[in-house]
């Protein structure tokens, strides 16, 4: 599950990969860290009384996650009875779609976010930005926009609006079996999930990775 040339070139050309299994939480991390830095790790599982979207039994909705965190990778240590699928949506044709006119205006939109050591939002990112592998996308639907400018909040609706639009139509599920391995580009590809029971036992363990090296690069 390491990274080499072809799962990078993969990894590059589909926005997400279907990675070897691993058989230890210990394995997944020494295998995601052959990416890059690991800069965040966490435990998904449902808790009671939690705030978090991904920690609920209700549908979590598309989104990316923090923006300097070039790659989201998950090891399932236990999944759903029933689903427990990740939803995933290629965002590039989507914004390819939208037009220049409007991308410009969505590269001066900044939405909050936390460190990434987590807490309240203190920090802001562009929605839109040029980086090593080309476009990258920051776009969650509970993100407000720092500066409330009738064009750029005019834009974010425009680009959530498409980006819902398209969840509806074209996302794709990936179910991992425990001990499989899923791998995101964040920059380009939105994931969520369905409801789930608030009985179910689903464990994913999830990585944050900044890569070292470009995937075009490999």
């Amino acid at each position: 599950m390491g990274r080499t040339a072809a799962r990078a070139a993969e990894l590059g050309a589909a926005g997400f990969l279907l990675a070897a299994p691993s058989r230890t939480r210990e394995e997944f991390f020494a295998a995601m860290g052959s990416w890059g830095e690991i800069v965040g790790q966490e435990r998904i599982a449902l808790r009671e009384g939690a705030h978090a979207y991904v920690a609920r039994p209700g549908p979590v909705p598309l989104h990316t996650d923090h923006p300097d965190a070039d790659l989201v990778a998950w090891w399932c240590e236990a999944q759903d009875a029933d689903d427990g699928a990740t939803l995933l949506l290629d965002a590039a044709p989507v914004v390819a779609g939208i037009g220049s006119a409007l991308r410009a205006v969505l590269r001066d939109v900044r939405l909050a976010c936390p460190p990434l050591a987590g807490g309240p939002p203190s920090e802001s990112r562009p929605v839109l930005r040029s980086g090593v592998d080309g476009m990258a996308l920051f776009c969650s639907p509970w993100l407000r926009a720092v500066d409330p400018v009738a064009e750029h909040q005019a834009a974010l609706d425009t680009l959530r609006g498409a980006l819902s639009a398209a969840g509806r139509s074209a996302a794709i599920r990936r179910r991992l079996a425990p001990g499989e391995v899923l791998v995101v580009d964040n920059r380009r590809v939105l994931h969520g999930r369905g409801p789930i029971a608030a009985t179910s036992r689903r464990v994913l363990h999830r990585v944050w990775v900044r890569l070292s090296t470009p995937l075009r690069a490999a």
